[in-house]
């Protein structure tokens, strides 16, 4: 059997509102267990040794598994990375090469932020041509509108998930990038990368330039273009080929 682990951030930070309320940055401890578990009961491989399990359809026999990270945040480097190399584990890190170097956030996340930092009582948006009223008053509302809002995005068109970005952005008073100083929502620099393309158990991967749905960008010529800049921009910074790519969210519908 073969499994493939799919994470986003590992921290040690502890989290104010609804910042985080899906676990996407999961505690260092409960993910120092998670490995415990995996080191006794599986082989861990690479991405590298899975493509070649495919390609040459070598039959499974073992419980194999490989070790990912999406998007590229910070803590990838400042704590999944250490406590990976404790293990001596393989690991590949999916960038969204765009956003390096750069204060700002993933639309997901300016959805989370702003909303996070909304202090009236409801929104109401523009949605399909009628408007739509969200309660904000407790937390748990909080993360009820975020959910709902969150999937409408994701089953929208590029441009109009933008909208709604921009639209909650601006009554929130945020913007799109990281003027609050979540340590959650850091991302790495070129450097961070470098630093663990340089490891011999690590291997850096394409995962977008923006982390926009590729199934939900209006016109091909973007797609195609998104695709082919987010992997030359990681070949250009780390002077290497790129092999791998995840693409964002990874559902049925995307």
């Amino acid at each position: 059997m073969l499994t493939i682990l799919c994470y986003h951030g590992v921290t040690k930070v502890k989290s104010d509102g609804i910042e985080n309320y899906s676990q996407k940055h999961i505690h260092y401890e409960t993910f120092k267990k998670q490995l415990n578990i995996i080191k006794n009961s599986c082989q861990v491989i690479s991405m590298n040794d899975v493509i070649q399990i495919y390609k040459n359809k070598i039959k499974i026999k073992d419980k194999l598994l490989a070790i990912t990270f999406d998007d590229g945040f910070k803590n990838n480097i400042e704590v999944a990375a250490p406590i990976l190399d404790n293990y001596n584990f393989e690991a590949t890190f999916y960038v969204t090469s765009g956003l390096i170097n750069t204060n700002t956030l993933f639309w997901v996340d300016q959805l989370e932020n702003s909303i996070n930092s909304f202090e009236g009582d409801h929104i109401k948006i523009m949605i399909k041509g009628e408007t739509s009223e969200f309660s904000t008053k407790s937390k748990k509302n909080k993360i009820d509108t975020l959910n709902k809002i969150k999937i409408y995005c994701k089953n929208s068109m590029n441009s109009e998930k933008n909208r709604i970005v921009d639209f909650l952005n601006k009554i929130s008073f945020s913007d799109h990038t990281n003027t609050r100083g979540v340590q959650n929502y850091n991302l790495m620099n070129w450097s961070d990368i470098k630093t663990i393309n340089e490891s011999n158990n690590f291997v850096i991967g394409g995962h977008s330039l923006k982390h926009d749905l590729f199934s939900k960008i209006e016109l091909e010529s973007d797609l195609k273009y998104d695709i082919k800049l987010s992997i030359e921009l990681i070949q250009k910074k780390l002077g290497q080929k790129v092999i791998h790519y995840s693409y964002p969210e990874g559902q049925n519908i995307h």
